[in-house]
């Protein structure tokens, strides 16, 4: 599979600019082409953001970035193509911002549309959680992300539809949890089932406008080398197999694959498992864009 979306933070979770040991990583991969899609989240710091975690913002030099990427091209440019992306982050009051960055760049080649935070609060902080039911905070996410595949269509792949499970999981009953693999039950597919209507009201609404699923391995790359008695750990790609399925019966067929990777280390992880996931979903082929144009790649 040719393509990693790589998100760049340093060892503090900060933005850094593209470095060698990006690409080096991607050519001894196999990757015959790279997609950086750097990260503009116009509603950070969220509300729950903690003090120490404020650092460096998630905005983009996108002059610095894009000058990056044309070094890079000519440096590595013979051994593996790059493509131009931006992550954005979906947020309500935020419409004008997002619109600005997206219609004064449109040479990029990609554009992934993700929700990172619910009403401000990013479930990748525990807090998030606080004050009503696991449950209920999983649908409050699922509704939001909802409201803004509503409000938004300038993305050509909606990013990690479940991207609340990988951190609900740690706020769970152990005891649903010991349930649940005592069935033989994943956790994801275990909140899809209590959050169907509303998952595939999302997807409708993807395939009506020919909007891209990814599948985004960056749990299932993390989990690998994790204690496998740890019930605590999100071991499933974003989404997992009951959207993908839902969203091939629904008529979807562009999927796009991420692996999040963020570290030189990440780029391309877990894409063999999720050829293989894919391919048991009906699946035989997936999708890349360049200059936002779709293109066909067999699995």
């Amino acid at each position: 599979m040719p393509v990693s979306h790589a998100k760049r933070k340093d060892s503090n979770g900060h933005p850094v600019r593209l470095s060698s040991s990006l690409f080096l990583a991607a050519i001894k991969a196999g990757l015959s082409s790279i997609c950086f899609t750097e990260h503009f989240d116009p509603d950070w710091p969220y509300a729950n953001t903690p003090k120490e975690d404020l650092g460096a913002p998630f905005s983009v030099d996108m002059k610095a970035y894009l000058a990056d990427l044309s070094r890079m091209r000519e440096l590595y440019g013979d051994q593996i193509r790059i493509f131009s992306g931006i992550e954005v982050g979906l947020a309500e009051g935020f419409e004008e911002e997002t619109l600005s960055l997206v219609n004064d760049h449109r040479e990029l080649d990609f554009l992934i549309g993700s929700v990172h935070s619910c009403h401000h609060g990013d479930p990748y902080y525990p807090d998030y959680f606080a004050g009503a039911s696991v449950a209920e905070r999983v649908w409050n996410y699922f509704a939001h992300t909802l409201d803004m595949v509503q409000r938004y269509d300038f993305f050509q792949s909606l990013g990690h539809l479940d991207y609340v499970l990988r951190y609900a999981i740690q706020q769970e009953d152990p005891e649903l949890l010991s349930f649940l693999n005592r069935k033989g039950q994943s956790y994801g597919s275990y909140c899809f089932a209590a959050n169907r209507d509303v998952i595939e009201e999302i997807l409708r609404i993807l395939i009506a406008r020919g909007t891209a699923l990814e599948v985004n391995t960056q749990a299932i790359a993390k989990a690998a080398g994790a204690d496998s008695s740890d019930l605590s750990i999100y071991r499933e790609t974003n989404p997992g197999r009951d959207t993908i399925l839902l969203y091939r019966e629904l008529g979807g067929r562009k999927i796009t694959i991420g692996a999040d990777a963020h570290v030189p280390e990440g780029v391309g992880k877990g894409f063999d498992k999720a050829e293989a996931l894919l391919r048991s979903c009906g699946f035989n082929s997936y999708t890349t864009f360049e200059k936002k144009a779709p293109v066909v790649h067999p699995l």
